[in-house]
């Protein structure tokens, strides 16, 4: 058995392959072990480990590891929604202070940002900390606006 679990931890995870969307929202974190995206869609549908599937979009995965990523992605705009897409974080679990690394793209537009949580009571499963929003409305020329905002 402990030769299993020596060759099982030396495995590397493979990349993640995630095509953008109209609304992508990345992920990423140092080495401790679980933070977690979760995303209100308009529609008040909350999308996150225990719900990986929304309307709009989909969470791709929980990663329980450390480092992320983890990607939320709207893929086109037959299930894009109209107002307020809200992005929070839950640092889950671990040890010391954490950084993590948010990137929005939603249309043209693309945000970065630094978010750093001093222990594991930065947010909870039940109330995660609001990081961000995305408002989606339509555009004079039949199309969609966005806006992000902190």
């Amino acid at each position: 058995t402990q030769q299993i679990i020596t060759t099982l931890n030396t495995l590397a995870t493979p990349p993640q392959i995630v095509e953008s969307g109209v609304i992508t929202v990345s992920l990423t974190w140092g080495s401790e072990p679980d933070v977690d995206l979760h995303v209100y869609e308009p529609n008040g549908m909350k999308v996150f480990w225990y719900n990986l599937q929304g309307y709009s979009g989909a969470i791709d995965r929980d990663d329980r590891s450390g480092y992320g990523p983890e990607h939320y992605t709207v893929p086109s705009c037959d299930t894009l929604e109209h107002g307020v897409y809200h992005i929070a974080l839950d640092y889950f679990k671990g040890d010391g202070p954490e950084v993590a690394t948010l990137q929005i793209e939603a249309g043209l537009l693309v945000r970065t940002y630094e978010i750093a949580m001093p222990s594991d009571v930065y947010g909870s499963a039940d109330y995660p900390e609001l990081i961000a929003n995305i408002l989606v409305k339509n555009s004079e020329n039949g199309g969609y606006d966005f806006e992000i905002s902190r």
